[in-house]
């Protein structure tokens, strides 16, 4: 009895250790409570100073993955690797533990590999840079770091693209620490959302202050100077020139003034203001909507020549008459009257009021 009793208590006293040995034990995870997790990205690559100041920056406030190109990727825009091709990576412990990834492909490529499988949690925002050099106006259009950025923001995580003129150290810093309390203060404002993607260029040294502007649309000098090889075959050195001017407002004119400029931009690119003057491309089955606008008035002249024993003889508003009983009609008198004849020249002589009324029923 004694044994099986104490037997009993060795299984009780077993089950409660095992209990509190899973309720007392944390279990690992990726990301830190209550802190921010960050992505970083650049096209510099992998060990590039920018990067390495944005991840000094947010040490210890905020749980950092690092996935960046292997080697540096600049120009690359929003190009991605391709299927068929594979895409190389290398962990690379850091000296506080962590693991960053080199990754032999483009940005975007990286912030989506990232974010489809190297990634556990979502991040809370995704950052790219700090590139060596300012991409501003539509330099966007080429720039891989904002192709990085832009990668994110598909996926719908708030995403910063940042650049800075020039290559200091302590520049790299001073603006690092920037990006920080600008990821801060969206945060605490509740605009770290989807949706977001902000441009930002800072100038070399110390910055004036921080202007929120549009993006510049003049475009760039790009030079291209021709030379020979000692045996006579072409080649092109091309040589780029920045913007040092534009209208106020633009990103341009606050970088050319030393201000950080932060430019918000979007996904859609579509031009809104053309959308409607271009709505006459529309077609249906084959045929445009001015094809079907004219058949379908074709269709009205004819039945309405028909009444006043004439044959179908063309298409537009003068073939346009109400209809088979025009006295019960509520068209205007005028028009009415000009059902009813038959003269073919005191048909078609309307007046310019007639013509808008015609027009407005189309």
């Amino acid at each position: 009895m004694k044994a099986g009793v104490s037997r009993r208590n060795a299984l009780w006293i077993l089950c409660v250790a095992l209990l509190c040995g899973v309720m007392g034990s944390t279990p690992a995870a990726p990301q830190s409570a209550g802190k921010l997790t960050v992505l970083l990205s650049n096209d510099d690559g992998f060990d590039a100073p920018g990067l390495k100041a944005l991840a000094e920056a947010f040490r210890g406030s905020a749980d950092v993955t690092v996935v960046a190109p292997a080697d540096n990727q600049s120009g690359k825009g929003h190009s991605i690797t391709t299927a068929g091709n594979p895409i190389m990576a290398s962990e690379r412990r850091q000296a506080d533990g962590s693991v960053w990834y080199a990754i032999e492909a483009t940005p975007a490529t990286c912030v989506m590999l990232a974010l489809e499988s190297l990634m556990i949690k979502k991040p809370d925002v995704v950052i790219s840079g700090i590139n060596r050099g300012e991409n501003l106006g539509i330099v966007v259009y080429y720039s891989g770091t904002v192709g990085a950025a832009r990668e994110a923001a598909i996926f719908g995580v708030p995403a910063i693209a940042v650049s800075m003129q020039g290559n200091d150290l302590k520049d790299y810093a001073r603006v690092a620490a920037y990006v920080k309390e600008l990821v801060e203060t969206l945060r605490s404002s509740e605009k770290l959302k989807a949706g977001l993607l902000l441009n930002v260029n800072a100038p070399a040294g110390e910055a004036r202050g921080v202007k929120v502007t549009r993006l510049s649309t003049r475009k760039t000098t790009e030079i291209f100077e021709r030379r020979s090889t000692p045996r006579g075959r072409p080649y092109f050195w091309p040589d780029w020139r920045p913007l040092e001017e534009d209208e106020e407002g633009t990103d341009v004119w606050a970088h050319a003034r030393k201000y950080i400029s932060v430019t918000p931009m979007k996904l859609d690119s579509t031009a809104l203001e053309q959308q409607g003057e271009l709505k006459g491309l529309e077609s249906e089955g084959g045929k445009t909507k001015s094809e079907i606008r004219n058949q379908k008035l074709e269709v009205n002249g004819n039945r309405i020549n028909g009444l006043t024993g004439r044959a179908g003889s063309g298409v537009g508003w003068r073939n346009l008459r109400g209809p088979a009983d025009p006295e019960a009609s509520g068209w205007p008198l005028r028009e009415r009257q000009l059902s009813t004849q038959s003269s073919v020249d005191e048909e078609f002589q309307m007046t310019n009021d007639d013509e808008k009324n015609c027009t407005k029923r189309r």
